[in-house]
């Protein structure tokens, strides 16, 4: 279980026990997971990173250039996360 998952499970308990509102929780929760897995995704391309040009052919274009062996598609998300997940 991801630390992201466990502290969302542990704000939904808090929340049934003060008999608060859930549905904030929930959010705060959903929210806190989606954050987690940016996070997951920068330091997998952070590790990646071998150099970067802020002037490829263009100032106002650069270009960074990370190691991998996974296949990278047009969904940039869903490329790093089936690269962490096969890595898993």
């Amino acid at each position: 279980m991801s630390r992201a998952t466990e502290l969302a499970e542990r704000l939904e308990v808090f929340a049934a026990l003060d008999g608060g509102d859930i549905a904030h929780v929930e959010q705060a929760a959903a929210e806190l997971r989606r954050l987690y897995r940016v996070e997951q995704r920068y330091q997998w391309l952070r590790e990646r990173l071998l150099g970067a040009d802020f002037s490829w052919g263009d100032p106002a274009t650069c270009v960074w250039v990370f190691e991998t062996d996974a296949p990278i598609s047009a969904d940039l998300d869903a490329s790093i996360d089936a690269a962490i997940a096969a890595k898993d």
